[in-house]
């Protein structure tokens, strides 16, 4: 449209442009072309309107503009037709809904035309979405920079050539004191309160980049910070100066912590020489760069005569060769070693020690460091020397003892078995019959010899095993007729005393791997005393089970129970919880002994659970099938003077069939 007059004449467009001319016009034009009417109805549209829009020509033309996806409001729409009445032409941004649901953004160029004979609106949409883009990303970046610049954590400013500071960040202020549209008021070279009063709003601005420690920097609240400061000119293409940028870091907490440093430092050089043993570090080299007093006195030397040398300047050829070599290999390898040592001190005394060295890592591979402390262990192992020979006495006194054990248990048994034999041959009365008196008599001998026969076993038991001469004969035990076999032996004493026994045996449990001769003493012993501790009238239960790989068999009875503080010391030889229960129930301490050794040396255990006064229940478990089944313990044989073989063999087929004979 054209101004005449003080008046808008219209642009006619199909009347001043042939219909084919309009038409390329609109199609090549690479922006969305519309001319809609006054009431927003579509009179056309080119092929990108249309393409946006998402319909083909003759859908769009007669449609609403509010019909087409818009972000346009009839009431914003009714307003840029008033504003387009009143100036002939309105720019505005929207974005446009795509049939696929895709938006783009326009911007939209709106002006008054004449078209087929009425006033109608032109309106241009051109794609901005890359422009959207390209203004996000300077956003996007001015956002980050900001952030940056306001976040660093030191004082950062930019200048004109004038040393008038165009922006700075609030830390900078902090530091300085200065702020934007101000004079720097320090100089970069000086301490502001080096420089006279006169020069102080005087700035200096080299033309060359600074990187250096300012000792004070002043601050708006007059307090002195130690800083650093980094400064670079900007300089034009033309190489004019234009200013500069300047970064200020505030050192004062670098300054504390290196002062803290120095005092750990200090207190830990105290702290290592107060330690009473040899305390050194070595660098890369193998030289000396720290010691402590004890190390000192270990050399016989003052500090200065061993720091910055080598062990080659006061150690003899062969060991500093041996030593220097070591700790320089730990130290490129990175390793720790800690091994025992005899050295030779300043005084001449000779002294074992253990060394403990390790690598200390330093920030950088060339900081690393080897710390070694040696411990003196001389008094140590003069009492470990003293203590082994002890022991070896003590050993020995016991295998001495234990063998006068063994050799004097041989000497009484043969004798008490003739007791015992002819004993029993009496008392069958195959010479002659006995009056009640001569059987009474001479089954008190037969009881006495048995009784003392069994001590006489049960010593020779535990004292074969403290010699290591106990070996394991395995073979299929039938559990449940070994029960009865000893119930059987033990139901004298449990009438006499009316003590009823209970046995329970897991379904199916019948056999174990076992040395079948050590299972049935360890029942004897355990069934013997829970009837021995049992009152009147009391009961005894036996149960057995499998338990995984294992068999358990438990004894429970109810008698005068053991404290809990005393359960390991029942299973020790010779100890009686109680004198008083010794001398009323008789014993010497070695039935449940033996139990525990012969129950381990089949690789089980035993225990027991009670309270004083309530009973208890002995509880051991075997493995149903050892794995070391063939392999019989390993046996220590003492001196062929101290163990006769064919003697144990005949006193042991003796005391088997006995045994048996009473079972």
């Amino acid at each position: 449209m054209i101004k005449r007059e003080g008046k808008w004449k219209f642009l006619r467009i199909k009347q001043e442009l042939p219909d084919k001319k309009f038409k390329i016009l609109l199609e090549s034009s690479s922006d969305s072309i519309l001319i809609h009417d006054m009431k927003g109805r579509v009179m056309e549209a080119n092929h990108i309107a249309c393409e946006l829009f998402g319909y083909t020509r003759s859908k769009m033309i007669g449609k609403q503009i509010k019909d087409l996806r818009t972000n346009i409001h009839l009431i914003e729409f009714g307003q840029q037709i008033e504003k387009l009445k009143q100036t002939g032409y309105f720019t505005f941004e929207m974005d446009s809904l795509r049939r696929d649901g895709t938006v783009t953004p326009q911007e939209i160029n709106n002006m008054l035309i004449e078209y087929e004979g009425e006033t109608a609106v032109l309106s241009i949409g051109r794609d901005i979405s890359e422009r959207r883009r390209t203004e996000k990303a300077l956003r996007d970046s001015e956002r980050k920079y900001r952030m940056l610049f306001e976040e660093f954590p030191g004082g950062i400013a930019q200048f004109d050539k004038y040393g008038t500071i165009i922006v700075c960040n609030e830390n900078f202020v902090n530091f300085t004191g200065s702020g934007e549209n101000e004079k720097l008021i320090f100089n970069l070279w000086s301490p502001p309160e080096e420089k006279k009063e006169e020069e102080k709003n005087i700035t200096c601005l080299p033309e060359v980049p600074i990187h250096c420690d300012i000792k004070y920097i002043s601050s708006l609240e007059n307090e002195s910070i130690p800083g650093e400061i980094t400064y670079k000119p900007l300089i034009s293409e033309n190489s004019r100066f234009n200013g500069g940028i300047i970064l200020v870091e505030d050192l004062t907490e670098v300054k504390r912590l290196e002062i803290v440093r120095l005092q750990q430092s200090e207190a830990l050089k105290k702290i290592i020489d107060s330690i009473p043993t040899p305390v050194f570090c070595k660098d890369k080299n193998g030289i000396y760069v720290a010691c402590n007093r004890a190390f000192k006195t270990f050399v016989g030397l003052e500090k200065r005569d061993i720091l910055g040398k080598s062990l080659y300047d006061f150690a003899p050829i062969e060991i500093a060769e041996k030593y220097h070599s070591m700790d320089k290999s730990l130290l490129k390898q990175g390793e720790n070693k800690v091994y025992e040592s005899s050295l030779k001190f300043a005084d001449g005394s000779i002294h074992q020690v253990i060394l403990n060295k390790f690598v200390f890592n330093g920030l950088i591979e060339e900081d690393s460091v080897l710390i070694g402390i040696m411990i003196d262990i001389t008094e140590r192992k003069q009492a470990e020397e003293k203590m082994l020979q002890a022991k070896m006495a003590a050993e020995a006194a016991n295998r001495a003892k234990t063998t006068f054990i063994v050799n004097m248990s041989h000497e009484l048994r043969t004798p008490l078995n003739a007791v015992i034999g002819f004993s029993d041959l009496l008392l069958s009365e195959t010479f002659g019959p006995l009056n009640e008196k001569q059987k009474r008599y001479t089954e008190n001998i037969s009881n006495s010899g048995n009784r003392l026969l069994d001590v006489i076993n049960n010593v020779l038991d535990i004292s074969k095993l403290d010699l290591g001469n106990v070996e394991l004969y395995y073979e299929k035990v039938d559990m449940p007729r070994v029960i009865e076999e000893i119930w059987r032996v033990l139901s004298p004493f449990s009438t006499e005393k009316n003590i009823s026994i209970e046995y329970n045996i897991e379904q199916g449990l019948k056999t174990i791997i076992a040395d079948k001769v050590k299972f049935k003493q360890i029942l004897y012993n355990i069934l013997n005393n829970a009837i021995k501790f049992s009152p009147e009238g009391g009961k005894v239960n036996i149960a057995a089970k499998v338990q995984e790989d294992m068999i358990e068999i438990s004894v429970k009875d109810d008698g005068i129970g053991i404290p809990e503080a005393d359960y390991e010391r029942v299973f020790q030889p010779f100890v009686q919880i109680d004198e008083s229960i010794s001398k009323k129930y008789g014993g010497i301490g070695l039935g449940l002994a033996l139990v525990k050794k012969f129950v381990e040396l089949h690789g089980g255990k035993v225990w027991v659970k009670a309270s004083s006064g309530k009973g208890s229940t002995f509880t051991f478990r075997l493995p149903k099938t050892p794995e070391n089944k063939i392999k019989e313990k390993e046996v220590i044989t003492p001196p062929h003077i101290l163990y006769n073989p064919e003697i144990e063999k005949k006193e042991e087929k003796d005391r088997t069939e006995i045994k048996e004979k009473v079972i």
